[in-house]
């Protein structure tokens, strides 16, 4: 016999007593001598698949476009309809002179 009955039984799962969200890893670790802000911080525990909002609404927009023309080049009405979509949508931007969302 390779297992005992003791170890033939499911293992019995106990709830979690504490409200604490468990962390399996810990998101920042600053190796640096720079101190950063609770805000800098939070920012930074998004992750690398967080983004911001684009500094230049019209300059992304476009880029959008042309990146999607390379894609789909060969039918000409979904660019042309594409392009009318993005160009119409209202995306939040940073104004780079009071780095407010505008």
């Amino acid at each position: 016999m390779l297992f005992s009955e003791k170890h033939s039984q499911a293992p019995v799962l106990v709830p979690r007593q504490s409200s604490e969200v468990f962390k399996f890893y810990p998101r920042v670790i600053n190796n640096s001598t720079t101190s950063f802000s609770p805000e800098e911080m939070q920012l930074l525990e998004k992750g690398v698949k967080h983004s911001l909002k684009p500094l230049h609404k019209t300059k992304t927009i476009n880029s959008l476009i042309i990146d999607l023309e390379t894609k789909i080049s060969l039918n000409d009405t979904l660019v042309n309809d594409c392009a009318t979509f993005l160009k119409e949508l209202q995306v939040d931007s940073i104004d780079p002179g009071t780095h407010k969302i505008v």
